[in-house]
């Protein structure tokens, strides 16, 4: 789990593997069964966390985008591609993505990452196995925020296992990635792949999560 206090300060318990604690230690037994303080920052705002919980992405007062924990496929978005377990590219402490200064929300999935700027962007980064980067392609990895088409609408994300989740400010759901046997793309299909956003029928969504 993790959480933020009034105070701006960011706590943290639970599996270390490595390094999703973002404690500055790697070791899979640096475990916390209690909430445990990351660091001393009094500036984070928000914190994200889903799938296998691997890795991780917090936001602070000043919009910079951060991540600590597992980077195969390149998932935490540091322009590195990852190998793998045990891998030096994993990150123990939080490690700023980029240099931008204008990022809202964020989702870290089992594979790959999503994100939301300000100015109403989408972005992904990490395994496109099954298109669920919104790339418009299968089978690509990005170890760095890409833009997903041009629209300046998106608003709240989430992350399936295969798919991607997204609302728009006029009140419209998009997926894409693979359904799955039982359609949890939401388009009254199952085992189909769509590699761009497609809207789900339907207006008045207001939010998303992981499924």
């Amino acid at each position: 789990g993790g959480v933020i206090k009034t105070d701006g300060t960011l706590w943290i318990w639970g599996n270390n593997w490595q390094g999703s604690l973002g404690l500055n230690s790697g070791s899979d037994n640096a475990r916390k069964s209690s909430p445990t303080q990351v660091g001393t920052d009094t500036t984070w705002s928000k914190i994200f966390m889903a799938g296998e919980g691997t890795h991780k992405f917090a936001i602070k007062t000043d919009g910079t985008l951060w991540t600590w924990g597992y980077n195969a496929s390149g998932r935490l978005g540091i322009n590195v591609a990852g190998e793998g377990a045990g891998s030096v590219t994993a990150k123990s402490s939080p490690t700023q993505v980029g240099t931008d200064t204008t990022w809202t929300e964020a989702m870290s999935g089992i594979n790959n990452s999503i994100a939301v700027k300000t100015d109403g962007t989408l972005w992904t980064w990490g395994a496109s196995s099954y298109g669920q980067l919104g790339q418009n392609s299968a089978n690509v990895e990005l170890s760095s925020p890409t833009q997903v088409g041009t629209d300046t609408t998106w608003s709240k994300v989430g992350l399936g296992r295969y798919g991607s989740f997204a609302t728009k400010t006029n009140g419209t759901l998009w997926t894409w990635g693979w359904s799955g046997d039982f359609g949890t793309l939401g388009h009254n299909e199952a085992n189909v792949q769509y590699s761009s956003p497609k809207q789900v029928p339907g207006t008045n969504w207001v939010d998303v999560t992981s499924n």
